[in-house]
């Protein structure tokens, strides 16, 4: 998951910045520990690509279903 985000790709949750593949990485991992099932449904999406510079920055809205992984 951490190669789809740039050297310095940011990911913000729930009012949380995470940046850099060293500290995606293990928010990542912990997130795929925790849920054993997610259904995410996107509503809307913008991009903005600067072809000069090199960059995009986007955003996107959406809903998601989870199931949180038990020891049952």
């Amino acid at each position: 998951m951490v190669r789809c985000f740039a050297d310095d790709g940011t990911f913000t949750r729930a009012g949380t910045t995470y940046a850099g593949h060293d500290v995606l990485r293990p928010f990542y991992g912990s997130m795929m520990e925790r849920y054993v099932t997610t259904l995410h449904i996107p509503n809307s999406h913008v991009i903005d690509v600067d072809t000069d510079a090199g960059t995009a920055t986007g955003l996107l809205t959406g809903q998601a279903e989870l199931a949180l992984a038990t020891d049952c």
